[in-house]
């Protein structure tokens, strides 16, 4: 018995294995959240989608909504990564199979995260390990039929594999993230401009891409043989019309955003799903065009909101606080304190807690520099501009309907760094340490 023990204990201890062991503190976590949550409706209002697609294709073997009057509108609207994903869990799990499928995700998130951060010799694991478990947005999309996790997953499994030099595998990585979630598709492009300034082969480059997009453009095909148009999401249309123009247009004229929205729907004459949202694409583009220096200006205070706090969500999930509808509109037209104001109304409890959430979250936030400037002393310029570039990608596509949950994506990559900062911040401390006690020594003789 005591050889077994020992054995283990050597398992655990060996530096290759911690990785396994260090990730499960925030699978636990959330196992333990949506035990206490689960009976709860998920706060999300895409949620419900996901789960009503994979439902359908287990029980009636189509890609569709139940409302659907048109053949197809799912999967015009919906690309089928994470439905699928879903149903193939649904078969064991029933309403519950995205659950497990999120926790998987999650797991080999945080495996990945710390795997990633070894390879560029940052081995602070268990800073990043009490980070990962402390990241209220990686919690809660887990336990919410949500993209932000899976693709997440992906997305850090492509970037290992191109430290690697696996491209092949990367690209096929990429394409299952942009199948699962339509923002990713031009990620690529980050990966394309690294891997041409590193002078990497020709056919490595190709291959890259020819992967990458691989699934986009099975889809798109799938769309013009069924409907007649090379479509891949309808979404991008809506997207550029309502949350772009139409975020720029409720704040500059003070409008509601739900009243602008409707305002610039009713402007639309289509009525085939493709066209109108081709439709409200150009819009979207007109209006955009008509108002570019307004929208520049207004953009970068957009941008801020990528680094909402994430800790009201989860209050939200569990009950602490329902929350107010309509704070991200009241964000983005009167600011953050009537936002706040409106969101907790007299629950203290829960601003307590964000209060010390940001206290803790803005300290962990300071260390980023710190680690960017230890990255490039060290050298380490291929994980600077992958994370820098996926980072950036990530925080300026959305613009216009920026929160917290298009962080998620870039959370485990944006620790990497704040680890680094850590050990950065820690050596200069020891190197001061030992100064003081070099010339408390020399003083005393």
């Amino acid at each position: 018995m005591g050889k077994k023990v020992n054995k283990i204990l050597k398992f655990i201890e060996n530096p290759r294995h911690r990785c396994f062991f260090a990730a499960i503190p925030p699978c636990l976590i959330a196992l333990i959240i949506y035990c206490y949550a689960s009976e709860f409706p998920s706060p999300f209002p895409d949620s419900h989608e996901y789960q009503e697609l994979s439902k359908n294709l287990v029980e009636h073997g189509h890609f569709k909504y139940s409302s659907d009057t048109s053949a197809g509108e799912g999967s015009l609207r919906r690309t089928p990564g994470y439905p699928v994903m879903i149903a193939a869990f649904r078969l064991f799990a029933g309403d519950h199979g995205f659950f497990p499928l999120n926790l998987v995700f999650l797991y080999g998130i945080c495996v990945l995260s710390f795997k990633l951060a070894s390879k560029f010799k940052i081995h602070s694991w268990k800073l990043l390990a009490i980070l990962l478990t402390l990241s209220p947005g990686m919690i809660i999309c887990t336990t919410a039929p949500m993209t932000e996790i899976p693709f997440c997953f992906w997305l850090v499994a492509a970037i290992y594999l191109l430290t690697v030099d696996s491209f092949v595998l990367a690209g096929l990585c990429l394409s299952v993230a942009s199948i699962i979630r339509p923002a990713g598709i031009l990620l690529f492009i980050i990966v394309l401009i690294w891997m041409l300034c590193n002078r990497k082969k020709t056919v490595h480059v190709l291959l890259f891409v020819a992967m990458a997009n691989l699934l986009p453009v099975c889809w798109s095909l799938h769309n013009y043989a069924k409907f007649g148009y090379f479509s891949y999401t309808t979404l991008s249309g809506y997207y550029l019309l309502y949350y772009k123009a139409g975020s720029y247009l409720s704040w500059h004229d003070n409008v509601p955003f739900d009243t602008q929205r409707k305002q610039l729907g009713a402007q639309l004459k289509s009525t085939h799903p493709i066209e109108r949202a081709r439709e409200a694409g150009n819009l979207g583009r007109k209006i955009l065009l008509d108002n570019f220096f307004g929208f520049c200006f207004w953009a970068p205070r957009n941008l801020v909101n990528f680094f909402m706090p994430d800790i009201t969500p989860l209050l939200e999930r569990i009950r602490v606080t329902s929350g107010g509808r309509g704070t991200l509109d009241i964000l983005r037209r009167q600011g953050i304190l009537a936002a706040v104001k409106h969101y907790f109304g007299n629950n203290m409890i829960a601003g307590i807690i964000t209060l010390l959430y940001c206290i803790f979250y803005g300290l962990s936030w300071l260390l980023a520099p710190f680690g960017i400037w230890r990255i490039i002393r060290c050298r380490q310029y291929a994980l600077l501009c992958l994370v820098g570039g996926i980072t950036a990608y990530l925080w300026i596509i959305p613009v216009g309907n920026l929160d917290w949950r298009f962080r998620v994506p870039a959370i485990p990559l944006i620790f990497i760094v704040m680890s680094s900062g850590f050990i950065y911040l820690q050596s200069r401390y020891v190197i001061y340490k030992q100064k003081r006690r070099r010339e408390r020594h020399e003083s005393s003789c």
